[in-house]
């Protein structure tokens, strides 16, 4: 019997019964022969029960192979679907002349008919320029409670070259029609379906893909303080392929800090802050902290919504958890490619049209209807109830599918993405050799003996051991700092010449940044103040008043300006961030100390010097008879300290109500009494 190697991943059934047929199993002229040979043929007749075996064990592998091409097959599908899609697509237009193949469409609105005028090939050519040239999309579920709001939306983005669709999830569309851009619209109609289930069926790459920009916007965006092209030039410009516009700090509903607006800034890619469990630095390398925009109005490039658009789930209709995916879909690193316009931003007005009038045709991010009903949901509270435990589920749901695909692809690595073909971002340029670039430059390669080299390994370990330790002991104290909620400070206040740190648009909650601008505003009235009292001192001295004075003036604003700054400013600001107690009680004190400054400067009574140190109404009174311009600009400065006290006691009014209403008196009161135990013991 002859021997032959094969390899059974890739042989075929027919084959390998062939080869069975052929090798093993006797043919009828071998039984024939052996008939006239009168039964000399005993012993090949006596291998049957061998051939038997091995025709068992060719069965058995021929099962196995089949097996496994079949799972290896499903395996390739999954991981590769597109393909497979792409191979089936290919079959199937194999009937048609590819030259009149057309994969992609779009979302243009055509003419039923053309003049013969204008049906040259030139006026059709331009007609095909202006409509794919620079052309965006923006997306809406809207509904008609909101009609005057996606009406100025829509009469920002129209004259900046957007075509505008609009999905009716409440079927009202007869209620559109008296607007003059309605006709320029596509109205497309599904009862109580979110927008992730209009754009997973309407919004196919193949589809969108004239468009330069997909915007994908809620309803109830108020766009007052964006324009539409100059937010696209700043995208394109900084290669941004997944972004939003900010939040306006005002906005009713903000979810996440990186989405609110940086008032001294044109875009940021991510965002600072240690208070929480979450904590975001430099070494951030994902959602919340960076590479993540938030689903109530994302911008995508072609690309990333290629991408994007596979992602949603076709049956988890609410989107919840695509957030922070969405980065891996910015075609490259997700940290540079994602970003928030703070130059453009916009207001969420979170009005909760969520089940909203008691109607479910008011549904504007609703479950399908076959949920709503099968759960018998009657009012408006009880469905938003109902839907938002619906998309809890999503959430988890998707979750798992995630985590399960990670899972099964042992192929796919987080930390490298392909780079869109429609990116902006050029390639680095290669590194010069020096400073020459290159050009003429010599490389010295020293030929080091082995010993040397030896002698060299060592000591670079040894480096690299001391730097690893020492990196650890960084680390362990910068945990240790975390921990005990000491934050380093970058100074960066004033712009011009930074000595202190201040960034309230990022540290402060959004709900105590207007009081504590409040504050910031009468630290810098007490230096204005301060700065005044000298000029009109200076001038008092000038016109004979004497010099003690004006020493005194320049010893009030060498102390009052730091001095304010060191013992209540800046503790009202940490009190604010950390919501210490304790820092509340240091404001307290000392801030009562500041009015009662300002309040003695601006009467100014004569204990020292007669009291023209000071800018008071006392000895401007006293001055106005003998010199007017003295005189004048020591009223100018009783008005500023006057001023400088109403905000004062205002602001402390404001900050003392904050104070006892949330808890934080209470709070101050037992820490005294553990102390005062503490003490005792």
């Amino acid at each position: 019997m002859q021997t032959q190697n094969l390899d059974f991943s890739t042989l075929d059934l027919t084959h390998l019964f062939s080869f069975v047929s052929l090798e093993i199993l006797p043919t009828p002229s071998s039984l024939s022969a052996c008939y006239e040979n009168k039964g000399r043929c005993g012993f090949k007749m006596k291998q049957l029960p061998f051939m038997g075996i091995v025709c068992t064990v060719m069965l058995f592998i021929v099962y196995r192979t089949t097996n496994y091409q079949h799972k290896h097959t499903e395996m390739e599908t999954k991981m590769h679907p597109f393909d497979s899609e792409f191979r089936v697509a290919s079959r199937e237009l194999s009937g048609l002349p590819r030259g009149i193949i057309q994969a992609r469409s779009d979302l243009e609105l055509r003419p039923l008919w053309l003049r013969s005028s204008s049906r040259s090939k030139i006026h059709v050519l331009l007609l095909i320029v202006n409509n794919y040239s620079r052309r965006n999309l923006l997306a809406v579920p809207v509904g008609i409670e909101q009609k005057l709001n996606v009406d100025d939306m829509v009469q920002k983005f129209l004259p900046e070259n957007f075509t505008i669709i609009l999905f009716h999830y409440d079927g009202n569309v007869d209620g559109w029609l008296d607007l003059e851009w309605s006709n320029e619209a596509i109205h497309i109609v599904a009862q109580n379906q979110t927008k992730w289930w209009f754009a997973k069926r309407f919004l196919h790459p193949d589809v969108v893909s004239i468009y330069d920009y997909v915007f994908l916007w809620d309803e109830d965006l108020g766009v007052e303080n964006f324009d539409p092209g100059r937010y696209i030039k700043i995208v394109r410009r900084e290669g941004l392929e997944i972004s939003q516009p900010a939040l306006d700090p005002n906005s009713t509903e903000i979810h996440h800090r990186i989405t609110i607006r940086a008032r001294t800034k044109k875009f940021h890619r991510r965002v600072y802050d240690l208070r929480g469990s979450t904590k975001c630095s430099d070494s951030s390398e994902g959602p919340p902290c960076t590479g993540f925009v938030e689903g109530m109005a994302p911008v995508f490039s072609r690309s990333a919504w290629r991408c994007t658009w596979h992602l949603i789930q076709n049956d988890l209709v609410h989107g919840w958890g695509m957030d922070m995916k969405l980065g891996y879909c910015a075609q490259g690193d997700r940290t540079r490619r994602v970003g928030v316009v703070d130059s453009e931003y916009i207001v969420h007005k979170g009005i909760q049209s969520l089940g909203g009038g008691g109607a479910i045709s008011s549904v504007k991010k609703a479950s399908n209807s076959e949920v709503v009903t099968k759960r018998h949901v009657g009012g408006a509270g009880d469905m938003r109830t109902e839907i938002r435990r619906q998309s809890t589920w999503e959430l988890q749901i998707f979750k798992e599918r995630w985590n399960r695909a990670v899972e099964e692809d042992k192929n796919w690595n987080p930390g490298t993405a392909a780079t869109a073909n429609n990116s902006r971002l050029s390639p680095l340029p290669p590194e010069p050799v020096d400073f020459n670039y290159g050009r003429g430059s010599t490389v010295d390669i020293p030929m080091d003996s082995t010993k040397d080299l030896r002698k060299k390994e060592k000591e670079l370990q040894a480096k690299e051991t001391e730097l690893r330790r020492r990196e650890q002991d960084l680390r362990r104290r910068e945990e240790a700092a975390a921990r005990a909620g000491i934050v380093i400070e970058e100074k960066n206040w004033p712009p011009f010449f930074p000595i202190i740190h201040h960034d309230i648009g990022n540290e402060i909650p959004i709900h105590l940044q207007k009081m504590q601008y409040l504050a910031f505003s009468t630290w810098l009235g007490l230096t204005v103040c301060l700065v005044w009292n000298i000029v009109a001192v200076t001038t008092a001295w000038i016109k004979g008043e004497g010099v003690k004075i004006w020493f005194l003036a320049l010893i009030y604003f060498i102390s009052g300006v730091p001095g304010s700054y060191v013992l209540w400013y800046r503790p009202l600001y940490r009190a604010f961030r950390t919501e210490s107690a304790f820092k509340f009680g240091w404001f307290f004190l000392f801030y009562l100390l500041h009015i009662g400054f300002c309040i003695f400067s601006a009467v100014a009574p004569p204990i020292v010097f007669k009291g023209k140190s000071l800018t008071g109404i006392l000895p401007a009174i006293d001055l106005i008879g003998g010199n007017a311009l003295v005189g004048i600009f020591y009223f100018i400065g009783f008005g500023l300290f006057c001023l400088e006290s109403l905000v004062s006691v205002w602001v402390i009014q404001q900050v003392y109500m904050y104070f006892r209403g949330s808890g934080k008196a209470a709070e101050m009161k037992r820490e005294a009494a553990r102390e005062a135990m503490r003490a005792a013991l």
